[in-house]
């Protein structure tokens, strides 16, 4: 298979994960109304509007399409609407869209050089390469509002109104399609920004921050930076809720799974955060584990298609790889067998020469019999490599 249908194939599942079980829907309410970059400020530093400092580590726009968003607003030109979804119980506003520009407002507002709150401040920037207001050019916010022939661009700043549609009466399958339909043009789609949002706690925090640091998923990335769609961080997520979740929780939808799993361990963190950073440390082990059994001619998340290995990261294979390398007792069984590594290609060369476990490698995580069939497949496998009886979650 060309690895253009591979990617293709990866997003329509992410598209299908975030679509969910989507009802119609006639009572969500849509207020509209212009905010001027003031209140929306007020808003977000109150707290109302939640975007956690954090969010700046998955900054997906750099320091000149940020300058040339401000230059926009300084030169009074329309701007996209942005689009926050009003929780009924605390009053806070969860963005659906317009994140990035959200936190370019806050970089550029930002005034504090030595703010008692570390938690609060957001990192200022300089505008650069701007194209018309040349005098504003290497300048903070700050310069601007302090230069008496300057004053009048941070007045107008702050006076500029953007478009903001209020969401009400919503549900979270409601957003996650408007999501979808807001963000179908881009490359690869990620629900864990507004996962991440609709289900704050310790355990998510936990993700966020786990997953930018952890040395496997950022090998897997290839990246030392967070990831700005959140990607790395539903990755993690999803090891973790196919590690604990799967047989409670899954019913053939993996948004639901992820979710599900989100919630339940944001209410059970206290009792589960041991058990889940000990996994933690076993997923770290057994990716090494994995990346030393396989070899260099071989990396063990891509599949095999006719004795050719798509050199693409397939989430699906992820899924059954690190379920059972994640277990240090069947490593170290693995560990204890004579010729482990080739035995272990052999096994994994040969599972693309089923045709139900390559199709279920393929298929949407809609399919329960995909994921079961992934799962128990390499269950098989490793039973006959230890010779030992390995079960399967599913």
């Amino acid at each position: 298979m060309e690895v253009q249908n591979e990617i293709d194939l990866e997003i329509q599942e992410n598209l299908d994960d975030i679509k969910g079980n989507i009802k119609v829907n006639t009572q969500i309410l849509v207020n509209p109304s212009d905010w001027t970059v003031e209140t929306i400020l007020s808003l977000l530093r109150n707290g109302r509007i939640n975007i956690n400092p954090a969010f700046q580590r998955r900054s997906a726009w750099d320091v000149y399409r940020k300058s040339a968003f401000i230059e926009s607003i300084l030169l009074n030109y329309p701007l996209p609407q942005i689009i926050l979804a009003e929780d009924k119980e605390s009053k806070k506003f969860i963005v659906v869209d317009g994140k990035q520009r959200l936190l370019t407002l806050l970089q550029f507002s930002e005034t504090q050089t030595n703010p008692t709150n570390q938690d609060q401040v957001y990192e200022r920037f300089k505008l650069r390469n701007l194209e018309r207001l040349k005098e504003l050019e290497g300048k903070f916010y700050t310069d601007i509002q302090d230069d008496l022939d300057l004053q009048s661009y941070a007045s107008n700043f702050n006076d500029f109104t953007i478009r903001t549609i209020v969401l009400k009466q919503w549900d979270n399958d409601a957003l996650y399609d408007m999501f979808l339909r807001i963000n179908q043009g881009s490359v690869v789609l990620s629900p864990q920004e507004l996962r991440q949002a609709l289900f704050p706690g310790d355990f998510t925090t936990f993700i966020e921050q786990e997953s930018s640091s952890s040395k496997a998923i950022r090998q897997i990335y290839d990246t030392d930076a967070p990831d700005p769609r959140m990607r790395d961080a539903e990755l993690l997520l999803r090891f973790f809720a196919v590690k604990n979740r799967l047989g409670v929780n899954y019913n053939g939808d993996l948004k639901d799974l992820l979710d599900g799993t989100s919630k339940y361990f944001n209410e059970n963190w206290d009792n589960e955060n041991n058990k889940l950073k000990q996994q933690l440390s076993d997923f770290e082990e057994g990716y090494s584990f994995a990346l030393s059994a396989f070899g260099k001619e071989m990396f063990p998340f891509y599949r095999f298609d006719n004795d050719t290995q798509i050199r693409r990261f397939n989430r699906a294979i992820f899924d059954f790889i690190m379920y059972y390398f994640s277990n240090p007792d069947i490593v170290k069984t693995i560990k204890n067998t004579h010729n482990h590594q080739e035995l272990l290609q052999n096994e994994f060369k040969n599972l693309f020469k089923d045709n139900d476990l390559s199709s279920a490698v393929i298929s949407s995580t809609k399919s329960k019999w995909a994921f079961s069939k992934r799962l128990s497949k390499w269950a098989e496998a490793l039973s006959r490599i230890t010779n030992t009886q390995i079960g399967s979650p599913l």
